[in-house]
């Protein structure tokens, strides 16, 4: 009785990664590799670069709306 409790416990906190490694072992997939996590700095000017394509939209927006009025 005790190993099926261990069992269970144990299936049910690598439920996820088991399934996903199953999944991938049943169609034949390679693993997926992770990217390596961004610098500071890379973060930084992708911030930066997404706050400068939000704030042209917004600009093209205004400009429209200015238009239709």
């Amino acid at each position: 009785m005790k190993t099926v409790q261990k069992r269970i416990e144990r299936n049910i906190i690598h439920r996820k990664s088991s399934r996903l490694s199953a999944f991938d072992n049943i169609r034949n997939l390679p693993k997926c590799e992770v990217p390596d996590p961004m610098s500071e700095s890379q973060k930084e000017v992708e911030h930066k670069r997404m706050q400068l394509e939000k704030w042209k939209e917004e600009k093209e927006e205004k400009k429209k709306e200015a238009a239709a009025q």
